[in-house]
């Protein structure tokens, strides 16, 4: 926000930022450039071009209505057999048509789920009737529109989210819950699925964080590169007594790389939640922090799904290390250190200066002075008094 202010005002004169202030930000720059038209795209796994309406998108932060009578962009070329290709690809090109997704088996029956439990008691008649409308329905022939529905409808049926009462569908208990999380039905399943099987008795760190990571929902999907082998190796052995799924064989290859295929960013939130920084993370796994605070964020929404459906399959035993976990990857700190990031303002430095100094509990900081609470590195007397007013209430 400080950083938008001072350019809209000019005293900032030039703003560099990531794609995401092509979104729509309405801030009053004259000249947009753009410097490489190259983005890390997750689905592909690699640097991928951008899309002419990315590019268009983008162009339009220049000469904002009420800001400047014109707009300029400029886009760089690599050299100049690149110049002509550029500008006839992109300058001049036609953006891509919108498509619809719900043509994705998972944005089908996760839209379909969630209309069924909003609407209780639809018929298959009333569903395709309520599909037709949409854009999906346009793009594509009626033929494949009603078998995707009921293929989705089929799914939602065998898996247990839905219910057939006569000509009319019905979401369960479970698919009412699933709906509400948000999640993919997919997601939903994998979850019920594997805390079925659950083992009590014994720690299940990396098996919780690998099913999450795994499932759907969760991005970003980073494989593993050539070099992150021997490290994912290495951890697989020494916490194969945690995985919540039989681990396959070598001998069947499809099946193990299908096991192993997002250990990368298991890795990295391993490494967060035993404190690397960011600049560590890079430099080991190649994750940006952009990619890293999305993985958390998405990490808060999920294991909190995975403990609801816990709840439903009567798993209660896993519900605090589910919670735990939680906090751990929320906070990016190890478990001795949660009772510290509890309180507002501490974070994972704070706490860990904290720790350090002796101070490991509520109970120590309360009956700590404010003298002393300031002295300790990254606190300082405005912090020390926040944290004793917290503890005395």
């Amino acid at each position: 926000k400080i950083v938008e202010d001072s350019f809209r005002k000019g005293a900032i004169k030039i703003l560099t930022s990531t794609p995401t202030l092509a979104a729509g930000v309405n801030l009053p720059a004259r000249r947009v450039v753009i410097a490489n038209i190259m983005r890390y795209d997750s689905e592909y796994g690699g640097q991928a071009p951008i899309s002419v309406l990315e590019y268009k998108q983008m162009c339009g932060r220049a000469g904002r209505p009420k800001f400047d009578d014109i707009g300029e962009t400029v886009l760089i070329a690599s050299s100049q057999i690149d110049v002509q290709e550029l500008r006839d690809y992109y300058v001049n090109g036609t953006p891509e048509p919108i498509r619809s997704q719900l043509a994705e088996n998972g944005a089908l029956r996760t839209h379909l789920l969630g209309t069924v439990a909003s609407l209780p008691g639809m018929s298959e008649k009333e569903l395709a009737d309520l599909f037709s409308k949409t854009l999906f329905a346009a793009q594509y022939r009626k033929s494949t529109v009603q078998s995707k529905l009921l293929a989705a409808s089929e799914y939602l049926l065998e898996e247990g989210l839905m219910d057939r009462r006569g000509k009319r569908f019905l979401a369960t208990e479970f698919g009412k819950r699933v709906s509400m999380l948000y999640i993919d039905p997919a997601t939903g399943v994998i979850f019920r699925t594997s805390l079925k099987a659950v083992d009590e008795g014994r720690r299940h760190l990396s098996g919780i964080l690998h099913l999450m990571v795994s499932c759907p929902d969760f991005t970003p999907k980073l494989s593993l590169r050539n070099k992150d082998w021997e490290l994912a190796m290495r951890y697989l052995e020494e916490h194969k007594d945690e995985f919540l799924t039989p681990i396959p064989g070598t001998g069947s290859p499809e099946l193990y790389d299908g096991f192993t295929q997002d250990f990368r960013i298991l890795l990295v939130l391993n490494g967060w939640i035993n404190e690397w920084d960011e600049e560590r993370l890079l430099q080991e796994y190649g994750v940006e922090p952009g990619d890293l605070h999305r993985a958390v964020e998405n990490s808060d929404w999920l294991l909190h799904s995975m403990q609801e459906i816990g709840k439903l399959v009567g798993k209660s035993n896993l519900l605090t290390e589910i919670e735990e976990i939680r906090q751990r990857v929320k906070h990016g700190v190890k478990s001795e250190l949660l009772p510290l990031t509890r309180l507002r303002g501490i974070g994972r430095i704070r706490a860990r200066s904290l720790f350090k100094a002796g101070l490991t509990d509520t109970g120590k900081l309360a009956r700590t002075s404010k003298a002393r609470l300031a002295r300790i590195p990254k606190i300082g007397e405005a912090t020390a008094e926040k944290i004793l007013e917290e503890l005395s209430h």
